[in-house]
């Protein structure tokens, strides 16, 4: 599903650093990656068949108010290592970046978005959860949680799935 067009600037080093703790909580291999847009704030999203995770890149810049594109999280982390501020831009159909002071440039094709995928990642973007409420650390571990107290339907021989909801006053239900 083709999103809207948007640019941004980040420093390199925060935004390898973002995808690296949203991959720690949504799983390296089973999560899609996303990079987009609310209100101005480019922030990293991951999604799993069992995990969300979404987190706020620091001192990134962008003046568009939405926008979306999927990566790879095993590509994109490598071609921006080490490296300083960047522009990043999204037509659509490809990411091009370019390094502010430098000649490092590239691109690459966005994963796409499925219309399940982007529905899922605008609701939960929307739910307004408090960003420092729960830490990756704390998030493995109600995951590891989750896994050893899985709950196996004997009749159909399957696992059934657990959701956890946080309050507004900090309390978990599983």
């Amino acid at each position: 599903m083709k999103q809207k067009p948007f640019s941004f600037s980040a420093d390199c080093k925060t935004l390898e650093q973002s995808i690296k703790r949203v991959m720690s909580v949504s799983g390296a291999t089973a999560a899609c990656y996303f990079i987009g847009v609310i209100n101005k704030s480019i922030h990293v999203f991951g999604l799993g068949a069992d995990t969300f995770a979404m987190l706020e890149v620091p001192n990134a810049q962008t003046d568009a108010q939405v926008g979306i594109f999927g990566f790879d999280a095993e590509r994109l982390p490598g071609l921006i290592k080490g490296r300083a501020v960047m522009e990043f831009k999204y037509t659509g159909s490809e990411v091009s970046f370019s390094q502010t002071k430098g000649k490092f440039n590239g691109k690459i094709v966005p994963v796409n978005i499925t219309e399940d995928q982007l529905a899922q990642l605008t609701a939960k973007a929307g739910e307004k959860v408090a960003a420092a409420a729960i830490t990756a650390d704390q998030l493995l571990a109600i995951k590891a949680g989750l896994a050893a107290t899985a709950v196996k339907d004997v009749y159909q021989n399957t696992t059934l799935l657990s959701y956890i909801t946080m309050s507004k006053d900090g309390k978990l239900t599983v």
